[in-house]
């Protein structure tokens, strides 16, 4: 018996395929921009999937080593491939830069999506005006509102117990953590035993 918080990768790339293409059917071209480490490659591989599944079109799939300090060939090929989308993958510090590289080399597509910078309130700090609209997708957010029977109760009980522990907002895998641990007293609650 395993259980998990995290849902299946396409659970993110699914809805914001269909979000993307039903907002601006205008978009027909996309580029992905994965960092080639477990998570974000597999990201990038669904978001192929599911652009794939709605006929667009891909027209670059570039993958960066871990450490790049450097995005600006990728982008390179993305600004001469012309995508109406650009999809990249990879956490805060890269997707800072290739964020920043994307503007520096007029890359400037209809839309923007970056799993899984924006999630954090750094990403949105350190981008400044280059932060506003970039589209993302997480598991949780300190935003989202729940009322529960655990041992929080609600969302505003979680983030005043995260600060008040920890200082600053949980993210999503550390509130996903949290969950697990509240989903595992509840079930030893009801077991009984």
């Amino acid at each position: 018996y395993l259980f998990g918080t995290f849902t299946p990768n396409e659970t993110l790339t699914e809805p914001l395929a269909d979000i993307v293409t039903s907002a601006n059917p205008d978009v027909k071209r996309v580029a992905i921009l994965a960092r080639n480490d477990l998570f974000p490659l597999a990201i990038g591989q669904e978001m192929e999937k599911s652009a794939q599944a709605r006929g667009l079109e891909v027209v670059s799939f570039e993958r960066y080593a871990i450490g790049t300090m450097d995005h600006s060939a990728a982008v390179t090929q993305m600004r001469a491939a012309q995508p109406d989308w650009v999809f990249a993958t990879g956490y805060i510090n890269d997707l800072i830069l290739i964020r920043r590289q994307l503007a520096d080399q007029g890359v400037d597509p209809a839309v923007i999506t970056m799993i899984a910078g924006p999630a954090y309130r750094e990403f949105i700090e350190a981008g400044g005006a280059l932060a506003e609209n970039v589209s993302s997708a997480a598991w949780w957010h300190p935003a989202v509102r729940y009322n529960g029977e655990d041992i929080f109760g609600t969302t505003e009980n979680f983030n005043a117990a995260w600060e008040a522990r920890y200082g600053g907002e949980a993210d999503y895998a550390e509130a996903s953590a949290a969950a697990a641990g509240a989903i595992l007293q509840i079930a030893i609650e009801k077991a009984g035993t």
